[in-house]
Parts: structure tokens; sequence; C-alpha cells
């Protein structure tokens, strides 16, 4: 719902600070494409927002992360695209892991079981859902513009969509295809040179 939707907008954060620092071009066909695709994103969960979220604390650390993502995409392009990105992933994954253990236990406390659905859960969104996806998506900032990059990210709930319709049985309503166009419609002119 709201959360997916202020996540999403990393990539307009990617548009405002790969211009200055990156001095990557824009034009009004990147504009445009980049406002279609939040549009359909926010079309796309409008739907499912019957719990909207309430704490403008909430809000604020939902902005605040999409910020941040952005501003990674911009460091890693700018300062580390030297680097390779599985040496990236061996550095942040075990840091990162280190800080949320803490938080978790700080905050939540241990409130699981290890069955073995669970460990194969784990197991298999560490390894394909982050380290492997994470790899891809550096090599993607080290060889192309940051705008196309995380403009393309915006097909992620556009692919969660169909999944959920084929996989799931979940019903395609008009607003939902409309937000999947607008998605489709953004990414491609993000990706088109000029109009």
């Amino acid at each position: 719902g709201l959360s997916s939707i202020l996540t999403y907008t990393q990539p307009i954060f990617v548009f405002c600070l790969a211009i200055p620092f990156l001095g990557e071009k824009i034009n009004l066909t990147k504009v445009l494409g980049v406002i279609l695709g939040f549009l359909g994103v926010t079309i796309l969960y409008a739907s499912k927002l019957s719990s909207p979220i309430k704490s403008s604390d909430s809000i604020f650390l939902l902005i605040l992360g999409a910020f941040l993502w952005a501003v990674s995409v911009v460091y890693y392009k700018k300062l580390l695209s030297h680097v390779d990105p599985a040496i990236i992933n061996m550095v942040q994954f075990p840091l990162g892991s280190i800080f949320l253990l803490i938080a978790t236990l700080m905050l939540i406390g241990v409130s699981f079981s290890l069955t073995p659905i669970y460990i194969f859960s784990l197991f298999y969104m560490s390894t394909f859902g982050s380290a492997i996806a994470s790899t891809i998506w550096l090599l993607l900032i080290k060889e192309e513009e940051t705008m196309i990059v995380s403009t393309s990210s915006l097909i992620v709930p556009a692919i969660a969509l169909i999944f959920g319709w084929i996989f799931l049985g979940e019903t395609l309503e008009f607003y939902s295809l409309l937000g999947f166009l607008l998605i489709m419609v953004g990414i491609y002119l993000v990706n088109k040179p000029r109009l």
C-alpha cells in the first residue's frame, strides 16, 4: 500500500541527485517517464490503501529510506563502481545483518522457530532475493545511467501484480492494469533517448 508508494519515490530522488553529482543529462522524455512510472505505482497500490499509515514517523522513515536508497545508488556510481560488486556485497550484507539483528533483538525480541520451511525461506531470500539480486543491481548501476536503472526498479510492483494473478489467482482490476501500463510506458520513456 502506502509504504510501497513511498518506497518507490526512490527514482525521483535519484533523478534529483544524479544531475548535480553525476552530471547525467535529463530531458523531457525522462522526466515524463519517471512521472508516469511513479503514477503507475501509485495507481497500482491505490486500491490497497484500506489501512493507511497513521504515524508521521513511519511516513518520514519510509521517505528517508527511499532517499537513502537513492543516495547509495549515486554514491556507488560516483565512488565505488571500480570495486567488484561481489566485494561490496561481502561487506554490506554482514554489516547490515549485524545491525538488523541487534535492532530486532532490542525492539522485538526472538519470536520465531527454526522450522525447515523457515530455514529454506531464509536461505532462498538471502541468496537469490538479496545477494544475487544486489550484485546484478550494482552491475547495472556500474554500466548504465543511474536514472535508467532506478526507474527500471519500478517494474518490481508490476511483476508482483502479474505473479499474484498467475500464482495466487488474484483478480486484475482496471486500476491495476492501468498502473501496470503506466509503469511500462514510464520505463520505456526513460530508456528511450529522445521522443
